[in-house]
This record gives structure tokens, C-alpha cells and sequence, in this order.
């Protein structure tokens, strides 16, 4: 993950995992591309609109499961960005 999203991006995600550890949950996320719309390219930058077939599950240590996401078409903005001649996630911003 740190070779593909920015070190913002990556710390958040780490964030995330750290605190679902603490309350002893674990999270699976589905995610399928339907389609993908290129807004913006350059040298340095990409930004695409991308629809997704979303759905996530989130567990309990005892592995029942306590929450569930369903999103059959959810639209998510990204934008990577070139540096050092490397690809990565910048931002996305969901429903974009």
C-alpha cells in the first residue's frame, strides 16, 4: 500500500486498522469497477470519476458479523499523481 497512495493516504488507512484491532473487529471490503471516466490527464496528474459495486463487512473477534455496506453503483472521485516517476493515490473523495 505504500508504494501505491500517498504517505497521507496510507498513515489514515493504518489509523483505521489500528483502531478496529483495539476493539478486537476486523473489516473486509469488496470493491468492483464497473466504469471508469477519465476527467483529467497530464504528465503529473490523473483524475477519473470510477463507479463501483461496493460492499463491506465488519466483524467481531468471535467472527459474527456486526455491520454491513451495500452500495451497488457508489461513485468515487480519484486523482494520482506522478512523482519521481511514481504512480500513486493522492486523494479520492467518494460519491465525487
Amino acid at each position: 500500500l505504500p508504494k501505491i497512495a500517498r504517505g497521507s493516504l496510507y498513515k489514515r488507512v493504518l489509523q483505521e486498522r489500528e483502531k478496529d484491532a483495539s476493539r478486537g473487529q476486523t473489516q473486509i471490503v469488496n470493491a468492483t469497477i464497473k466504469e471508469i471516466q477519465i476527467l483529467e490527464r497530464s504528465s503529473n496528474r490523473i483524475a477519473a470519476n470510477v463507479k463501483l459495486n461496493y460492499q463491506d463487512k465488519r466483524y467481531n473477534s468471535s467472527g459474527e458479523i456486526i455491520s454491513e455496506t451495500l452500495i451497488p453503483s457508489l461513485k468515487v472521485k480519484y486523482v494520482l499523481g506522478r512523482n519521481k516517476g511514481l504512480w500513486q493515490l493522492v486523494d479520492y473523495i467518494s460519491g465525487g
